[in-house]
């Protein structure tokens, strides 16, 4: 064997791994991160050169062994890759917390980024370990002669280290699919119900507690959009009379609906005219809002998010705007919860 053909036999496993490094940073760049092939090589990425990196510059040596209950077994290319998939967790793990704990978080990015860099700088402490290793002292691929890479002093244990590395196999393909690919997060819709102010401010206070019927007022319906993807939302405008022993709804009518499609990541507000139908006194404005189109009989426990106040509709007088709504100690739904700032407006005309 030449000096050329044997520097290539001894640094083989090296060269695999940071071609491995390489070609996932060509094919994420390429095709992104959502197909499985590319998946399961990130869980190479993640789940093994790390920890092989360490243990190659651990061990740059053939005749590595160590001393089990008193017996000298020597490390095989089986007990390296057990090694260097446990090795793989506990960095993966140590570096999940360095990168959670930073300004740039635990996103699909940044993760594939340091452990790139990660495996960058592993595979280079190894490789110069390695060749500092007398060259017939070096392990490679090969080595030891007429030892196979799974050699082991029992057929159980042969047995046992060739389920670890199969099980492990398997499990690359879930690393990668858990580990680099896009953080999706929570996902959810903010929705909320909101009035003017005199300074145009759009706030969740000083709703219409005290109408006239048929007189009316305008309100805002905000729809914050985290899905992660385009919904076409539906809202509903109930007035509902409430048994306020039960809580049970003893009358409703539907004043108003209308649709909304919102961008992913977008916030849309959308202006209406409330206008009572009928008098009477506590009830309840109940907004839903349902991701596609509502059922034929839109309630409270079927909608996907919502909110409400309290009115008292007069027959005749005067409104009276309360900037405090009636409180529901029962049923108590937020009249606004936590999206991000406003992005569009949309106004409908008419009357409910």
């Amino acid at each position: 064997m030449s000096v050329r053909d044997s520097l290539v036999v001894q640094f083989l496993d090296l060269v695999l791994c940071a071609v491995l490094v390489a070609a996932y940073g060509v094919l994420v760049a390429t095709f992104g991160l959502s197909s499985p092939g590319i998946a399961l090589l990130g869980g190479l990425l993640v789940g093994f050169v790390p920890g092989y990196a360490i243990v190659s510059a651990l061990f740059p040596k053939a005749e590595t062994s160590v001393d089990l209950r008193g017996d000298a077994k020597r490390l095989t290319f089986g007990h390296r890759v057990v090694l260097s998939v446990g090795t793989s967790f506990i960095v993966g793990a140590l570096l999940g917390l360095v990168l959670a704990s930073s300004p740039t978080g635990l996103f699909a990015g940044p993760t594939i980024v340091a452990v790139g860099a990660l495996n960058v700088v592993g595979l280079l402490v190894a490789a110069g370990r390695r060749w500092a290793t007398p060259p017939d002292r070096r392990f490679s691929l090969h080595r030891p002669r007429g030892v196979t890479f799974f050699t082991a002093s029992s057929g159980l244990e042969r047995i046992v280290t060739a389920l670890l590395v199969v099980g492990v196999l398997v499990a690359f393909g879930g690393i990668g699919y858990a580990v680099v690919t896009p953080d999706r997060g929570e996902t959810f819709t903010g929705f909320s119900v909101l009035t003017q102010n005199d300074t145009g401010e759009l706030v969740a206070s000083n709703y219409p507690t005290n109408v006239v019927s048929g007189e009316s007022s305008d309100l805002y319906v905000e729809i914050a959009n985290e899905e992660k993807r385009v919904v076409d939302y539906t809202v509903v405008v109930l007035l509902q009379s409430v048994d306020e022993e039960t809580g049970a709804v003893t009358a409703s009518s539907e004043l108003r609906r209308f649709e909304a499609s919102v961008p992913a990541g977008e916030t849309a507000t959308r202006q209406f005219t409330f206008q009572p139908d009928r008098a009477g006194e506590n009830q309840r404005v109940q907004l839903l809002l349902y991701r596609g189109s509502p059922p034929t009989d839109p309630t409270r426990a079927n909608a996907y998010r919502s909110v409400h106040f309290w009115t008292t509709v007069s027959a005749t007088g005067q409104a009276n705007a309360s900037v405090v709504p009636r409180a529901d100690t029962s049923l108590a739904p937020a009249l606004r919860a936590d999206v991000p700032p406003v992005s569009a407006v949309w106004s409908s005309g008419g009357s409910v």
